[in-house]
């Protein structure tokens, strides 16, 4: 780490008690270091050191850490659209018109406009609207820059790393000679190293792209690409196998139309049974008269 970044944060240890025992609380700090000056890069084998001022433990140092400089965009004001008031509060310096408690909780729904009337800001009552210092947030601005490539709006938000809890509504207007056929809108937000798409929902009747954001950076209007609306191809319809034709079992004659031969067998087994019966009786009595 460059040492034209190193800056000593004095920090102050806490403890109460008696004469015999000591109680310790563990207290956690936020350290903002100011980058002005520093070059751009990778930053490896970080430690901080913290100084309490005690005989027995004079130092604390951390393990070491790594982290990545990058330029921030310089956006240009954009002449047309200007950073003065208007709408519902002016888009160049702030003003403190933001009603919040101690803790950065917003008292009243409040609404903020950029000069041009195009970007607006709504911060619901309720929400913890903080600076990146931790502190209740007071006032806002809306700086409409000059489009970047790309993009067909750009806009930066202070003050920079504002956060807020719940989620804040970023809505922009546009007009639509600047979406091209074919071409969708998408707010994105820089990160400070790249940028980053949100979920946007776009109003084609009164042309306004929105978003929700949670802190406060550079944020634009990209034009993409329009998705494909052609359906995915279906298979075609698979036929039917065709049946394989059974041969039916044979059905059993109906007594009235099927064969006579085994009532024409019956009748003749009878006659012969009679004959029979006939000729042994005469043949009985012929016998007997003898």
């Amino acid at each position: 780490m460059e040492r034209d970044m190193i800056s000593p944060v004095h920090l102050m240890d806490m403890g109460y008690g008696n004469n015999s025992t000591s109680y310790y609380t563990n207290l956690n700090y936020s350290i903002v270091m100011t980058t002005t000056g520093a070059t751009a890069t990778d930053y490896t084998n970080v430690k901080v050191y913290v100084y309490t001022g005690s005989s027995i433990y004079s130092a604390f140092t951390s393990s070491e850490a790594s982290f990545t400089l990058s330029p921030t965009p310089t956006p240009t004001p954009d002449p047309n659209g200007g950073s003065g008031g208007g709408g519902g509060g002016g888009g160049g310096a702030p003003s403190a018109d933001i009603k919040t408690d101690s803790y950065g909780k917003v008292l009243e729904t409040y609404t903020k406009t950029s000069s041009g009337g195009k970007a607006t800001i709504t911060i619901p009552k309720g929400t913890v609207a903080k600076t990146s210092e931790g502190k209740p947030l007071e006032s806002i601005s809306i700086m409409s820059m000059k489009p970047i490539s790309g993009t067909i709006a750009l806009y930066d938000l202070r003050p920079d790393g504002a956060t807020f809890d719940p989620e804040i509504t970023f809505t922009v207007t546009y007009d639509p000679k600047d979406v091209p056929e074919g071409k969708v809108i998408v707010i994105r937000m820089y990160d400070g190293k790249k940028w980053i798409e949100l979920k946007t929902t776009v109003d084609t009747v009164k042309h306004t792209a929105t978003a929700k954001i949670s802190h406060f950076s550079t944020f634009a209007l990209f034009l993409e690409k329009k998705p494909s609306t052609t359906p995915a191809p279906t298979a075609a319809p698979t036929a039917a196998p065709t049946p394989i034709p059974t041969t039916a079992p044979p059905v059993p004659p109906s007594p009235d139309g099927g064969s006579k031969w085994p009532l024409v067998i019956l009748i003749m087994m009878t006659v012969a049974i009679v004959v029979l019966l006939g000729y042994y009786y005469q043949r009985r009595d012929g016998n007997n008269g003898i």
